[in-house]
């Protein structure tokens, strides 16, 4: 056994060998990077990897789940249309190298061509050269000394990417007249020894897509004065209550002008739009009211993709609604035919006034009440109380609650928009006895004809008594 042990320890090393053999020429075929697996023809990077020597790149990446990819002082020459795709746990460095694409097209980006970057999470690049590509990203970028040759504009495509240019990194000939094409409340840092293309091309932009105004109520008229390149632009809110702001096209809200600029005086414009309401009508605020527009006349306009107005508009509810006796207190006692007292107090919270009415149902049977007038109606102004008065009358006996709406206009979205509601009385219980302690107009009126019909009669028959004894 002692003789055979060793022949067998070298066969399995020679297989071994062997294997490792193939491995390296199945990954030379393939030319796969180490660390790295192929997964439908991408290169799919999750863990630690650096390249540091020159190479040609014809598959895309993908650097996934912490990963992080660092070219190190290489030259890389990528083919036109490939992808390095960075998600959002993940990263990418560049140190001391040159990424371009091997196209041999020179209208570069403008024709199409070139390689992209798409950063979900963070790219660091230092003293490196980046051309012909296109950078995009909702991460973080941190670009130092790098000179970005055809690959602006740089696209942060949310509100959240961020990019922070500083040392000598440098923009030349970027297409679309910007280096930096930025969403509103993108973070741009841009270094004082930052240059750009210069010329016509702007550092950078801050636009706003798909801006809408959201109403409480159809067909709101406004304009907006001070946007870029618009002088007045008009629109309403459609049946759900919502306006887009230029039909929802994208539209710039900030420009860093070139420094060579000498088109513009100031070195950034910021877009100061103002909205003005030109109609905003329901029916508690019609124009025989006396009410103003809702709205709250003109306020700036800021750039959130969406735009609530709900200012300038009431806030109703109903605070108590109690049937009253001629003592000014409350009754829970009437007599069926009479007419009794009712008070509703309605608050409104809001900051517009509204003319409102009530409409008021049978408790127990849903059934219009009868009630005078048939829409009690007032005038709550903001930050007020009203008190609506009107009469119940019930014809039939027994206890029964009065149970009233607020009637909400009809052009709003939603019915409880600017508030509103129901409330009932407490029970009031009819009885058929004119003698008991209803509270509603008293009989003061029939015994007072009956007292009249009586002296009638009385003055009536006493003439007649004393003719009678005239003739006798």
């Amino acid at each position: 056994m002692r003789l055979i042990s060793p022949l067998i320890n070298r066969r399995l090393v020679n297989h071994r060998i062997a294997q490792f053999v193939c491995l390296f020429l199945v990954l030379s075929v393939i030319s796969l990077p180490g660390n790295s697996i192929a997964e439908d023809d991408d290169i799919i990077i999750e863990s630690h990897l650096t390249w540091a020597n020159d190479m040609d790149l014809s598959k895309n990446v993908r650097v996934l789940n912490g990963g992080s990819l660092i070219f190190s002082g290489a030259d890389f020459s990528i083919t036109d249309g490939i992808e390095i795709f960075v998600d959002s746990s993940s990263s990418i460095e560049i140190h001391n190298s040159v990424l371009q694409t091997n196209s041999s097209d020179e209208g570069g980006q403008d024709s199409g061509s070139g390689f992209s970057m798409v950063v979900e999470g963070v790219m660091e690049a230092t003293n490196s050269s980046i051309l012909l590509g296109v950078i995009s990203a909702s991460g973080s970028l941190y670009i130092n000394d790098t000179s970005l040759e055809r690959v602006g504009p740089v696209i942060l495509e949310s509100d959240e990417a961020a990019i922070a240019l500083g040392g000598l990194t440098s923009f030349s000939n970027s297409s679309g007249g910007v280096d930096i094409r930025a969403r509103a409340f993108s973070e741009i840092n841009w270094g004082e020894e930052v240059s750009g293309s210069g010329g016509s091309t702007n550092k950078w932009e801050r636009r706003v897509a798909a801006q809408r105004l959201v109403f409480d109520a159809v067909f709101v008229t406004y304009e907006i004065t001070g946007m870029f390149e618009k002088e007045v632009y008009t629109n309403f809110s459609n049946q759900d209550g919502v306006s887009f702001v230029d039909g929802g096209r994208e539209r710039v809200v900030e420009i860093a002008w070139s420094d060579d600029s000498t088109l513009e005086q100031a070195p950034i414009w910021t877009e100061k739009a103002l909205v003005s309401i030109t109609e905003y009508r329901t029916a508690w605020n019609p124009v025989a009211s006396g009410i103003g527009n809702y709205g709250g006349g003109q306020f700036e306009l800021d750039w959130h993709s969406m735009v609530v107005l709900d200012s300038g508009t009431p806030d109703i509810e109903f605070l108590s609604i109690i049937p009253i006796g001629e003592d000014g207190e409350q009754i829970y006692e009437a007599t069926v035919g009479d007419s009794v007292n009712i008070e509703a107090v309605i608050s409104n919270s809001g900051t517009a006034a509204a003319s409102l009415a009530i409409n008021c149902e049978v408790g127990s049977t849903g059934e219009a009440a009868q009630i005078s007038p048939s829409f009690p109606n007032t005038i709550v102004g903001p930050g007020e109380q009203s008190t609506i008065s009107f009469s119940w009358r019930s014809s039939s006996s027994g206890d029964e609650t009065l149970s009233c709406r607020i009637l909400t206009p009809t052009q709003l979205v939603e019915e409880s928009a600017f508030g509103g509601g129901q409330m009932s009385t407490g029970v009031l219980s009819w009885g058929e006895d004119s003698g008991g302690s209803g509270g509603g107009v008293t009989l003061l009126p029939a015994l007072i004809a009956l007292l009249v019909g009586a002296g009638i009669g009385g003055y009536l028959l006493f003439s007649i008594y004393q003719e009678q004894e005239s003739e006798d």
